[in-house]
């Protein structure tokens, strides 16, 4: 492994390569301040990076109109989920898709008092076979689990992945809260450009 590292021919992506971003505000920062950027890195955040704003009483641009926030939150409570800022490991997040319309309204009125809240665009998580140790069973069984894979890019390239897995095929959120691992990405060589999702 030393070896593979001095040549630069292994990259090994652990989970806490990730703490570092773990402020969900970033994800803000950039997805409404990206007409701002270059445009090379507009288009990047644009592909990239979900649809995310500070939860607060403002009007914001959605899609192709100019609309208040918090009524489009409300309005469109499946196409949304609601994140803390300052939590880790799932604490505090709420799938729109997840709750009832009142709930929902709960969850906006208790964040928007808290006033540490983004609201993002809601990407279900990937379904991906994947071979899976059954400890009871003491045996691997390939099984569908949810995924979801967060890259980290720097200067256009790749430099970190946070990956996290459940073999609860239904979760709308998977993190640690909720019953999902981490695990560690290793990188076989290939093209970044083509993209990974």
């Amino acid at each position: 492994m030393r070896e593979t590292v001095r040549l630069d021919t292994t990259l090994i992506l652990a989970p806490e390569a990730g703490s570092v971003y773990a402020s969900k505000r970033v994800f803000a920062w950039l997805s409404q301040d990206a007409a701002q950027l270059p445009p090379k890195e507009a288009e990047l955040i644009r592909r990239r990076v979900p649809w995310t704003r500070d939860l607060a009483d403002v009007a914001t641009q959605w899609h192709a109109s100019r609309q208040g926030l918090l009524e489009l939150v409300e309005r469109e409570r499946e196409r949304f989920v609601i994140k803390p800022t300052d939590q880790g490991g799932g604490e505090g997040v709420t799938a729109g898709r997840d709750a009832t319309d009142s709930q929902w309204r709960g969850v906006i009125e208790d964040a928007l008092n808290r006033g540490n809240h983004i609201v993002q665009e809601f990407h279900p998580p990937d379904l991906v076979d994947q071979p899976v140790l059954l400890p009871t069973e003491q045996i691997t069984a390939v099984l569908p689990t949810t995924a979801v894979y967060g890259p980290l890019v720097m200067g256009g390239k790749l430099s970190g992945i946070l990956v996290r897995q459940s073999i609860n095929a239904k979760l709308s959120v998977v993190n640690p809260l909720h019953g999902a691992f981490m695990n560690t990405a290793f990188l076989r060589p290939r093209r970044w450009e083509d993209g990974y999702a």
